[in-house]
């Protein structure tokens, strides 16, 4: 564990600033022993990645899902909202009547 200091993690990802790349840990760092300890992390860790990739395209296939609710639920609104529009001006119209029917 404490190898994983010695060496500069994001020069080992992403190369150093000054175009020199240091070699990959397992090359430089890991003897033999430690070596096949590094390829069941390394195996765990694809592991770990095609769980996470699948729990992500999960998480787009619900937030797809939810957009469409969001949408469509809109649609149902905006169309019950012109229905109340409509049924309160044909009760306006109604109480007009029956208020001048009323009177004497």
């Amino acid at each position: 564990m404490a190898e994983r200091y010695r060496i500069d993690q994001r020069a080992a990802l992403f190369g150093s600033r000054h175009g020199a790349k240091k070699a990959p840990v397992a090359a430089t760092q890991i003897g033999a022993g430690q070596s096949q300890d590094a390829e069941a992390l390394e195996r765990q860790n694809e592991g770990h990645i095609s769980e996470l990739e699948a729990r992500v395209s999960a998480l787009k296939e619900i937030t797809q899902s939810v957009g469409r609710e969001v949408r469509e639920s809109g649609s149902l609104i905006d169309s019950m909202n012109a229905g109340v529009a409509q049924a309160a001006t044909t009760l306006r119209g109604t109480v007009s009547q029956l208020t001048q029917d009323a009177e004497p």
